[in-house]
């Protein structure tokens, strides 16, 4: 698939609107990020792959009542791709979740891949490819382990991280992120 942008303007009639908005088109699979434009902040623009904005759309009337497609097409700066035949190996599909970032008007998508698999030890490894991680450091990983102590399971997780250089603030949304789905994580394993 190719990466697309989406131009949506929306009526915002109350300071709910706008995060409403963001919180619905990040939702969406394949959203990588969301951000507002335009002399009045009415436009929103959502950037990712594979995009249904038929969708899009119709979930953004249903809840702020107005939404008008603009344009879709190919991300400013990019061209398209033209495509070409090749066999290629099965590749598992990177997931995605969005993150809110601090100044509330963006919001990206952290997309990882599974690195490694460990099922031994109930392990699994997961780094970072592409998105607002790949402009921002040089290795993402997330670790992720089950232990099982006095017949309870528990999880254990660690971010590891390298900045690509020391202007870069530490990645405290990833990590308030990954703390909640972890206590989510354990809360579950716990009632099990």
């Amino acid at each position: 698939m190719t990466k697309q942008k989406i131009v949506i303007k929306v009526t915002l009639t109350g300071k709910k609107s706008r995060p409403k908005a963001m919180k619905i088109a990040v939702a969406q699979p394949g959203v990588e990020s969301v951000a507002f434009q335009g002399a009045e902040k009415e436009e929103l623009v959502v950037i990712g792959d594979g995009i249904d904005s038929i969708e899009l759309i119709s979930l953004l009337r249903r809840s702020l009542g107005y939404a008008d497609l603009l344009t879709v097409g190919a991300p400013d700066g990019e061209k398209k791709e033209e495509k070409k035949e090749e066999k290629k190996e099965p590749v598992i599909q990177p997931s995605s979740w969005p993150t809110i970032y601090q100044d509330g008007n963006t919001v990206a998508s952290k997309k990882a891949k599974m690195e490694t698999k460990d099922e031994k030890n109930k392990k699994l490894t997961f780094s970072a490819c592409g998105g607002h991680l790949e402009e921002r450091y040089n290795k993402f990983k997330s670790n992720v382990q089950v232990l099982t102590r006095n017949g309870k399971n528990l999880v254990k997780g660690n971010l590891e991280y390298e900045k690509l250089n020391e202007k870069i603030p530490e990645p405290v949304d990833y990590l308030e992120v990954a703390t909640r789905f972890l206590k989510g994580l354990d809360a579950h394993l716990l009632q099990a």
